[in-house]
């Protein structure tokens, strides 16, 4: 092995080592290089100004908010701009200079060592400084910054924030990799990131973060001068605009407080409670309640009191938590407390009113003791790690388990005291315990909702629903792991079934009847299609008796439908509805089990699944196809998503307009899957087929058809 001894040092107490001076002390800045700017003079042309932000450039790890510093020589190496070197671009080059005399030291982490971080943002910079503590005192590890471009001058300065955090994630990659990082703000950063309501770019930075094992944590005094000056660096007009941004991210309801007054009574009638709700802005809400139970003038009071609280609750009277920070609870005099003892009388002296105040029955106290039966430990629920991180900032001890859960945790949300999962192909997903999951996929699969179908499409109805659990894959799986057995005639003599598919959205139509005649046909037509949906363009059939009828040919004429055939020799050409009958047959096999014979009154609840489930083809259900939305399906009744939990009337109705204005686009695209699709299954198809070329005088076996036997046809037959 051979040295060069003028690149090797071996036992020395300092060293240059890429550029920098290394000592025992820590990292500090070349001297040759900040000689080599203390010396620059005032630049003359654009190559001078080239060479002093090359010569920064080599410093950058020692200058705070160094794109700040340096903006200026940037401005002038912008394209299309002419050489102008003035007073702010010399003030610049001096203040560089001054803080070159005395640039910082910079300290080495050690072996996984918890790094803190500060951040800071201007109208044109983000930058930030990484961070070490050693004997309760703070020394800098390295800086970062960033010029922003023109799109990122105008994000939020929130936005601003978790991008300097963003940009120093990706420049110092290797320490966030190998170390903890504790992010020092004053603003909740960690709480913006998930917030449901944020644009897609915070989305984006959330889930791109969650490989680091970060925490967010309030900014503290500073323990370093150098990092003071940093921090002092954020202007006061930012501070207030931030502050104002942060009122806007959490606040979401009508600001001011709301005054409770509650009153109760006990008396030989009964016992009656009366609240008194006032708004900030005057509204008042007056309820009166008569309780079924006999209950003390004590109890009275609490039930009041709690019928109160739970009334405010309900109204969502700010966002709870924080409307409750000032919440006290007073006694005052009867003389200032009249509304409410008015109410009380009247909820405790009859059943019967003619006042226009509701009276509410109350059957048994609010807080009560029950027997308990048999107790049943459901374990550690999937959602509970997750949901104490983004809730209360609660992270296990083990720190692989910790790191786990901070990377899920950017795909979740909390919204109203419950989980959810963003979801790319629905709104969020409510995130529902084992437990729950079971309810869902029997609903879906055995109940009213449910169509008994293949694994893939159960778990498409199941995210669809707006429903979301870790092992939803495998539970779909082995829910749909059931036999079928032969479909048996109905009773009333019903033995045939006239199906009608829209052949682009799929939408299906089925009638029961004991025999499929024209005068059948006719009727389905012009109560199930024509009465709903208007006439239809064309219309195609096999050459059954009933379609090629000639009363069945007028009625087309009558209302100018296009009657098309499928031809005898080629079946396949009606194969959308050959397809759809299938589906429905096997449908109806896996759902009747027991009741085989009551396959006709279960047609509905088969329409209903094949309508609401998702098309493979379109990539759409036929129900949002036709009516530009999605439906509510029964579970969501008894378990809520996102969509039915925070469903506003006036909201609702504007977002289904706008539904509707988008669903041509929606169609467009369908139709577009629709023909992908069809081209996918004709190349599959023709991978098996072996091209034939036939030639005059060659040989074949022809299939003759029984609608077009010739006589002596066959296979001996003349040709």
């Amino acid at each position: 092995m051979k040295l060069n001894p003028t690149k090797c040092s071996f036992g020395v107490s300092s060293g240059k080592f890429l550029g920098y001076l290394v000592t025992q002390r820590g990292v500090e800045a070349n001297p040759d290089q900040i000689r080599s700017i203390e010396n620059i003079e005032s630049p003359k042309c654009m190559k001078d100004v080239q060479k002093l932000t090359g010569r920064v450039a080599a410093l950058n790890r020692f200058i705070s908010k160094s794109s700040e510093k340096c903006l200026t020589f940037f401005n002038i190496l912008r394209k299309n701009k002419a050489f102008e070197w003035n007073d702010d671009c010399e003030r610049a080059l001096q203040d560089l200079k001054t803080y070159l005399k005395s640039p910082p030291l910079l300290s080495k982490p050690k072996d996984n060592e918890t790094l803190f971080i500060y951040l800071a943002v201007s109208d044109t910079a983000v930058s930030a400084v990484l961070v070490r503590e050693e004997d309760s005192n703070q020394h800098p590890v390295y800086y970062v910054s960033k010029t922003l471009l023109d799109a990122e001058t105008r994000y939020s300065r929130l936005e601003k924030l978790a991008l300097a955090l963003m940009m120093a994630a990706c420049k110092l990659r290797l320490y966030f990799q190998c170390h903890s990082i504790k992010v020092l703000t004053a603003y909740p950063l960690k709480n913006i990131l998930h917030k449901p309501e944020l644009s897609g770019r915070l989305t984006k930075w959330a889930v791109e973060l969650s490989e680091y094992d970060i925490s967010f944590h309030p900014r503290s005094a500073m323990k370093s001068q150098v990092l003071a000056n940093f921090i002092t660096d954020f202007t006061p007009g930012e501070g207030v605009q931030a502050e104002q941004e942060l009122v806007a991210f959490t606040e979401t309801a009508t600001p001011g407080r709301w005054i409770l007054s509650v009153d109760g009574s006990s008396s030989i009638k009964g016992s009656g409670l009366g609240l008194v709700l006032e708004s900030s802005q005057g509204d008042i809400l007056e309820q009166s309640f008569h309780c079924g139970f006999h209950a003390t003038n004590n109890e009275a009071e609490y039930e009041a009191l709690i019928a109160g609280l739970d009334l405010v609750k309900s109204l969502n009277v700010k966002v709870i938590k924080s409307t409750f920070d000032e919440f006290s609870i007073e006694q005052i005099p009867r003389s200032e407390n009249t509304r409410a003892d008015a109410l009380v009388n009247l909820g405790s002296t009859t059943t019967n009113s003619s006042k226009s105040v509701p009276i509410i029955h109350l059957m048994s106290p609010s807080i009560q003791e029950s027997e308990t039966m048999a107790p049943v430990d459901n374990g550690r629920s999937w959602i509970e790690p997750i949901f104490n991180y983004l809730q209360a900032d609660i992270l296990p001890d083990d720190r692989a388990e910790t790191r786990k859960i901070k990377a899920k945790a950017a795909k979740f949300s909390i919204l109203y005291g419950k989980l959810y999962k963003k979801s790319f192909t629905s709104p969020y997903l409510r995130c529902v315990t084992p437990r729950e999951a079971y309810d869902v996929l029997k609903s879906l699969h055995h109940k009213e909702c449910g169509n008994h179908s293949g694994a893939r499409s159960l778990l498409n109805r199941a995210i669809t629903a707006g429903y979301y659990w870790p092992t939803m894959r495998i539970d779909s799986q082995i829910t749909s792991n059931h036999a079928t057995s032969k479909l048996p005639a109905a009773p009333g003599g019903v033995v045939c079934m006239l199906v009608l598919t829209n052949y682009f959205t799929k939408w299906v139509e089925v009638g029961a009847y004991q025999q499929v005649r024209d005068i059948e046909v006719r009727n389905f037509i012009w109560k199930n299609i024509i009465c709903r949906f208007g006439v239809p363009k064309e219309i195609v059939t096999d050459n059954g008796s009933q379609f090629i009828s000639y009363d069945f040919k007028n009625f087309y004429d009558k209302y100018a439908i296009k009657l098309s055939f499928s031809t005898p020799r080629y079946p396949q050409a009606n194969g959308q509805a050959e397809s759809t009958n299938k589906t429905i047959v096997n449908k109806l096999k896996k759902r009747l089990e027991a009741e085989k014979s009551q396959w006709a009154e279960k047609l509905p609840e088969i329409l209903w699944l094949y309508r609401t489930t998702p098309r493979r083809s379109t990539g759409e259900t036929p129900f949002s196809l036709v009516y530009g939305s999605e439906a509510v399906i029964p579970i969501e009744t008894r378990l809520s998503t996102a969509r039915s939990e925070n469903s506003n009337e006036e909201q609702n109705n504007l977002e289904l307009s706008f539904e509707l204005d988008h669903l041509d686009e929606r169609r467009d695209r369908a139709a577009l899957r629709t023909q992908s699709y069809q081209q996918q299954v004709a190349r599959h198809y023709k991978k098996k087929v072996n091209v034939r070329v036939f030639k005059l005088h060659d040989w074949v076996l022809r299939r003759v058809f029984q609608n077009t036997r010739e006589e002596g046809a066959g296979k001996l037959g003349p040709t």
